[in-house]
């Protein structure tokens, strides 16, 4: 209560003008920046209750909006030297500059490539109708406190004046405009409360046209459009030094308002294009698998970019996450009740990777206790044959056999793969082993040229490993749209609606800084056998060199599928582990040849792989 009475004590009218004490005020921008967050998020999610989407990707999307909002507002205020730090150190000064114009353009671009993304095809651009006027209403209230965005000097009644330190102030010394010994600025337009009638505008103007305008693409259209204009007319009242892009006039306009009268004139072409009602669309279906993938691609840029949000933005989007987390889960425990004691390990390991983003805070003042990694891997090769998924199975005088096979979705020959992780090894403890828990997310991508089809399938893989001194081993699960490489007829291509679930082990004998090591796997490496992951996996390496800057290993994989009819493969293949000790980054290039197992009465095909494989360091 005490600081409401000091908030309104610290503002007065004076000669017809406004007058702030900025010392006061300004306290209050980064609580109403957060209001502005939380009520602009809070519509956006009832708007998709109104519409009855599935909450289990409407949170997602709601993720990337808020994501894309906060990066795009902080990119868009990027002065040029701030480029140029980004660029040498991959930081960015922390300066506290927002513009609202960034935040639109980045969520208006990424939202297209998260659609796709999740295969959500019904309208989402309605839901932003309010979503923008709406936060800039509030926020703009947190501006005209902290007097970031400032007029020219006027005399009219309604200007705005601040007491004590402040950017106008320091700009009006050096303009000679007021002397040094006064503490109050000359009044000038009051730009923030400008944008505020604007954007109060634009809202009546929305609940004017919500009824008459179906299509959410062109509510958003003259959503944006209003702001727009507001915004160009606001900008000639506004002084140039007060936004966060200096530049000099062109031809009397600023060149912010020659953005706007081209940004608008595309408006107005969109809004003449032919109408589609949001009410006319498709069901939604849900992607579970697609949609776990694309938080742990949040959770991923969570972790690089951590340092760009603050301690409140980042709450946020966790807790999003956590709850679309939750709400997946439940959809893939519906589609497969199999997976039930799967439930609860995803659960925790999902967990525990989303919330080891957001102790960045402590990092300060507890000594570390552990590293972060991002890993990869990039898989590109051939396989033997095309394979065609058995449909019907009869008995013979040889035994069961494929009757017919899917001529529809024939699988292969050509395989390619991409896997994204993340992991953190925990320090160790005096001579105890060395802990790490990870989580992977893989796609699949097979390609038959001669039917023209394409199958993509997904799947992650949630582990811990345990390393000694000359002994490790590792302990973990495979689910999603997995190919079963050890099928009886023939290899099974998962539908879109079957989750598979494999175990995945592994040991190791040697040390990675000793002369040799040898490890082995089942379905624990991404190996490129053309069945990914590798049935099992052998490898042993030697160690070539070891100086002050890196070190390197080659040696020799072997890994197979499909033994069980004697038509498998296998692997052989070289690949040398390169370790660069002051960044902490590991690259992996290998290369070999798979060797297809098949009736002596053919021929057997010499087939070319290639991989590559790689885990740096992220965070602090």
């Amino acid at each position: 209560m005490r600081t409401i009475t000091n908030l309104i004590s610290s503002f007065w009218v004076e000669g017809g003008h406004l007058t702030l004490d900025i010392l006061q005020t300004s306290q209050w921008y980064t609580i109403i920046y957060q209001l502005a967050f939380f009520v602009s998020l809070c519509i956006f999610i009832y708007e998709g209750v109104r519409r009855k989407y599935p909450m289990s990707t409407w949170l997602i999307i709601s993720v990337a909006s808020c994501f894309l909002m906060v990066l795009g507002s902080k990119l868009g205020s990027t002065s040029l030297d701030d480029w140029k730090l980004l660029l040498q150190t991959g930081s960015l000064s922390s300066t506290g500059k927002k513009t609202a114009l960034g935040a639109v353009l980045f969520v208006v671009l990424g939202m297209w490539l998260i659609k796709r993304s999740l295969r959500f095809e019904a309208p989402v651009w309605g839901a932003f109708a309010f979503f923008v006027p709406v936060m800039m209403l509030v926020q703009r209230v947190g501006c005209m406190l902290a007097g970031c965005c400032y007029g020219k000097p006027t005399e009219a009644i309604g200007g705005v004046k601040y007491f004590g330190p402040s950017i106008l102030r320091d700009r009006q010394i050096h303009g000679e405009v007021i002397p040094h010994n006064q503490f109050v600025t000359e009044a000038v337009h009051n730009v923030p409360l400008y944008f505020i009638l604007v954007a109060a505008t634009t809202i009546l103007l929305l609940v004017f046209l919500r009824k008459r305008i179906t299509d959410g693409r062109k509510l958003l259209v003259v959503s944006i459009g209003c702001m727009l204009v507001g915004r160009f007319f606001v900008d000639f009242f506004r002084d140039v030094q007060s936004h966060n892009i200096h530049q000099d006039l062109v031809y009397g306009l600023k060149p912010q308002q020659w953005i706007l009268i081209l940004v608008f004139v595309f408006l107005l072409i969109l809004l003449f294009r032919p109408s589609r009602s949001d009410d006319n669309h498709s069901p939604v279906e849900i992607h579970p698998m697609r949609n776990l993938l694309m938080l742990m691609f949040l959770s991923c840029l969570m972790l690089v970019l951590q340092n760009w949000f603050t301690s409140y933005e980042k709450t946020v989007l966790y807790a999003q996450m956590l709850i679309a987390v939750a709400l997946n889960l439940k959809v893939i425990w519906g589609v497969e009740r199999q997976l039930k004691p799967l439930v609860m390990p995803l659960v925790v390991v999902l967990t525990t990777t989303v919330l080891m983003a957001q102790n960045v805070e402590l990092n300060n003042q507890d000594p570390p206790r552990g590293k972060t990694y991002l890993t990869g891997a990039l898989t590109q090769n051939r396989l033997n044959q095309t394979s065609y998924p058995c449909l019907a199975v009869e008995q013979g005088c040889l035994g069961e056999y494929c009757a017919l096979g899917d001529s529809l979705r024939p699988h292969g020959p050509n395989y390619n793969s991409l896997q994204l992780g993340v992991e953190h090894e925990f320090a160790r403890r005096g001579q105890g082993p060395l802990f790490r828990v990870g989580l992977d997310f893989a796609m699949e991508r097979y390609n038959n040229f001669e039917e023209q089809y394409r199958a993509h399938y997904f799947h992650i893989s949630p582990y811990f490993r345990m390393d000694w001194r000359y002994f490790g081993m590792s302990l973990g699960v495979r689910t999603g749209q997995l190919f079963n490489p050890i099928s009886p007829i023939n290899g099974e291509l998962p539908r879109n609606s079957v989750y598979r679930l494999f175990p995945r082990i592994g040991f190791s004998f040697g040390s990675d800084q000793g002369f040799f090591k040898l490890r082995m796997g089942l379905l624990d490496d991404y190996m490129p056998n053309g069945i990914m992951p590798a049935f099992a996996t052998y490898d042993f390496s030697f160690l070539l060199q070891n100086d002050n800057k890196h070190l390197i290993r080659s040696g020799l994989a072997i890994s197979g599928a499909d033994f069980s009819d004697q038509s498998g493969t296998f692997y052989y293949g070289l690949f040398a582990d390169i370790n660069f000790k002051e960044s902490g980054m590991m690259l992996k290039p290998g290369f070999g040849v798979t060797v297809p197992v098949i009736p002596e009465a053919e021929a057997t095909k010499l087939l070319p792989q290639f991989s590559l494989m790689f885990r740096t360091p992220i965070g602090k």
